[in-house]
């Protein structure tokens, strides 16, 4: 407290020696003592802390805005002297503006902008410009700034971390004002554009220093932005700007279009304050980062990195790229093992297996490998039947019988691909795992006449844009027996309107088939096509109705069925059913089984076979008598 007695009496010296009035001077003593009784009171020592506590929560609330204002720039004053042992003269002068008190090189930056508002700007809102304009170059003068091109980072950050003593209210406007004066002077290449990004709420904490990293952290973020950066952080921006068009060429949604603009300008900021390049690795451990404090929309900030990740390596834009984010399985892998692996996997698509079946069978192949680096195994010579034996016998892996049958068959075939390769000696032993199971024979299910009739009535009452395209795919799947495969990939060259045929190559066994077209098929999708599809580039029928309006998946189909017929969603029956009411269909109206086997693209009778038993009508032209069966009936009773 005596140093705070001593500051206050060299204040009042400062003030007399200066020839400030007399008035001013009872003003300062008056507020000074106000403060010191305030200390005294509870017990607290002269800070910085506590000149803010006794503002905000004495003043504030009882005074006027003008008699907080001015017991703000007393203290102010005194902690000035306290630090520097004088006052400047500006500092004293109460009811000069902000803009007077800046020096003229600054006095000027503030004029040039003004000018080349006016045409924007009312006479009210060029001044009240100027006043905040003028308190953020104020701002930096006193940090002894005294032209925009010597501004820093760490000079708005400081700046936007003042309170200003004012209310939210008025700092927003004051940030507001600062945005725009910033934007323009980027605009004349007089600073960078982080400069007026970084002055906003919503973008401000997630700009991390990289001193707020761990030390491992900070070297590995160094060493990718020097070593093999995919863009200099000077060009993220101009490449975020391609990016974004992207978006808008693909119709995507106004708040999606907001996000990714968001979220690439919190990217390019994080760059740019700590002079890091562009990689993704660096992007990944910055997004580890912020994750707690982006919280539920942590799925919504990482899509856009992840595709721009992709726009940047391909300079494609993929909307339907599916991003992953787990670590990559392979990356502790020995070099003998991911050599392997991607021969097999690189095998089987070359046997086109689809893109699914691929991504199923690894994940078997994963499994086995992370079985034998456990067990110290890194070399494929080693292998035996104790260890396949071993491995099956600890599996743990949850699933049905016939899938963990499936899990062995893929283990089999890839230990066959192995002893093709040479890379052990045994040949035979693929031998001693299991090459299947036994069939099952499975209940076929097909839709009721009822079932069939609730489709028709959705046709006659639904005229929704959805229900539109759930009606013309499900009468694909009914009266032409194609798989959902093959419905979203149907095309506009597939059909021959005037002939009334489709053709197309099946999407599971790339058979080519030709097939009648319906007239009720043909109505519902020249209705759909003409009132319910949205404009799109795509060739696909069947697009999203959301952007971007691309290709559909399989799932849609499911849907569709669900849509209209909900008990099929509780049985888990899947749009397959269609394809078995139409193998169906053709067998109760006396067609033989050539007929169905070229309608469904199959190569023989096997899976044909089945729907015999729905045919009821001819079914009951074939019973067998008991003795025919070995069945004998002794006394009337069996």
């Amino acid at each position: 407290m005596k140093t705070y007695d001593a500051t206050v009496k060299l204040m009042m010296q400062l003030l007399k020696d200066r020839k400030v009035c007399s008035w001013s001077r009872k003003s300062h003593k008056k507020c000074y003592e106000e403060f010191r009784a305030f200390l005294v009171e509870n017990h607290l020592e002269y800070n910085n802390d506590n000149v803010n506590t006794w503002l905000e929560d004495i003043i504030k609330p009882l005074r006027t805005r003008q008699e907080y204002s001015v017991r703000w720039r007393y203290l102010e004053q005194l902690s000035e002297l306290m630090i520097t042992g004088t006052i400047k003269n500006d500092h004293l002068l109460l009811t000069k503006s902000n803009y007077d008190k800046l020096p003229e090189s600054l006095r000027s930056e503030v004029d040039f902008y003004l000018s080349a508002r006016k045409t924007d700007y009312s006479m009210r809102s060029l001044a009240l410009s100027k006043i905040y304009c003028s308190q953020f170059l104020l701002f930096m003068y006193e940090l002894g700034i005294e032209d925009v091109r010597d501004l820093r980072y760490c000079h708005i950050c400081r700046f936007f971390e003042s309170d200003h003593h004012c209310n939210l209210e008025t700092r927003f406007i004051l940030l507001s004002h600062t945005r725009q004066m910033l934007e323009f002077c980027y605009n004349q290449q007089m600073c960078p554009a982080g400069f007026y990004m970084l002055l906003k709420d919503d973008m401000y904490p997630y700009v991390v220093l990289i001193d707020e990293f761990t030390l491992k952290e900070q070297a590995l973020l160094r060493s990718l932005s020097e070593a093999n950066p995919l863009l200099p952080s000077s060009k993220v921006l101009k490449s975020k700007n391609g990016f974004i068009e992207k978006y808008h060429d693909n119709n995507y949604a106004g708040t999606i279009i907001k996000t990714a603009d968001h979220v690439l300008r919190a990217l390019y900021l994080f760059l740019d304050i700590n002079e890091l390049n562009y990689h993704p690795r660096i992007v990944d451990l910055w997004l580890s980062r912020i994750k707690p404090m982006i919280g539920v929309s942590y799925h919504n900030w990482r899509r856009p990195l992840k595709l721009f990740e992709y726009f940047m390596i391909s300079r494609e834009f993929s909307y339907s790229q599916k991003c992953s984010y787990k670590p990559e399985r392979m990356k502790n892998y020995p070099e003998t093992f991911k050599n392997v692996v991607h021969g097999y996997l690189n095998w089987l698509k070359r046997s086109f297996r689809s893109e699914g079946t691929v991504r199923t069978y690894r994940y078997s192949v994963w499994d086995f490998c992370d079985y034998m680096l456990d067990q110290g195994l890194f070399d494929f010579s080693s292998l035996s039947p104790e260890l396949l034996m071993a491995y099956l016998t600890q599996d743990s892996h949850t699933t049905t019988f016939s899938g963990r049958s499936s899990r062995i068959m893929v283990l089999r075939q890839f230990i066959v691909f192995i002893e093709q390769c040479d890379l052990i000696q045994n040949k035979n032993l693929h031998l001693y795992l299991s090459a299947g199971t036994a069939p099952c024979e499975k209940v076929i299910e097909i839709l009721t006449d009822e079932q069939v009739t609730r489709l028709y009535q959705y046709r006659d009452n639904f005229t929704s844009l959805i229900g539109l395209r759930n009606i013309a795919m499900v009468l694909v799947g009914l009266r032409m027996g194609f798989r959902a495969s093959d419905v979203i990939s149907l095309n506009f060259s597939d059909i021959d309107w005037h002939e009334k045929t489709v053709s197309i190559i099946q999407e599971k066994t790339k058979v080519a088939i030709t097939m009648p077209l319906p007239n009720d098929v043909g109505n519902a999708l020249f209705t759909y096509i003409r009132h319910a599809r949205p404009e799109s580039s795509c060739n696909r029928i069947f697009i999203r109705h959301r952007a971007p309006y691309g290709p559909l998946t399989a799932k849609i189909c499911n849907n569709a069925l669900y849509t209209i017929l909900p008990e099929k969603k509780e049985t888990r029956t899947g749009f397959h059913i269609l394809r078995r009411t139409f193998a169906t269909s053709i067998l109760r109206r006396n067609a033989g089984i050539e007929r169905v086997i070229d309608s469904l693209g199959h190569q023989d009778n096997t899976t044909v076979m089945q729907y015999l038993s729905f045919d009821d009508e001819r079914m009951t032209k074939c019973p067998l008598t008991l003795s025919e069966c070995g069945i004998e009936l002794l006394g009337g009773e069996l």
